[in-house]
């Protein structure tokens, strides 16, 4: 089942809410995808909004992007990351996307012990 937090950038200023998506769990426009791998996935929604909502009934913001979790978690971000080229505000600083990625982690470690 997706695990999600929130997270404020405090560099930016700007929330974000942080989606772990698992084999199994819906994702995509109106939740009408399935997602059929076993690497989990990592998604990215700016909190300022409150667009779209999960089959759980929170509210996770504007998406912007969707990465699968081995291209975030095994490479060296230092310099943080741009979401989004076209919106100057969807870039996370170093050190918050640093404690992103330290939850999500263990998220999905956490995820793996109980399978």
């Amino acid at each position: 089942m997706s695990q999600v937090f929130k997270i404020t950038d405090i560099k930016t200023d700007l929330d974000w809410t942080v989606r772990v998506v698992f084999k199994g769990d819906r994702y995509g426009l109106n939740w009408c995808l399935t997602h059929d791998e076993d690497e989990p996935m990592i998604e990215f929604y700016d909190a300022e909004y409150d667009f779209y909502v999960d089959l759980d009934g929170r509210v996770l913001g504007q998406f912007v992007s969707r990465y699968n979790a081995d291209t975030l978690l095994r490479r060296d971000l230092n310099r943080g990351l741009c979401l989004h080229g076209g919106v100057p505000k969807w870039s996370i600083d170093k050190v918050c996307l640093n404690v992103i990625l330290w939850k999500c982690s263990e998220i999905i470690e956490g995820d793996e012990a109980a399978a």
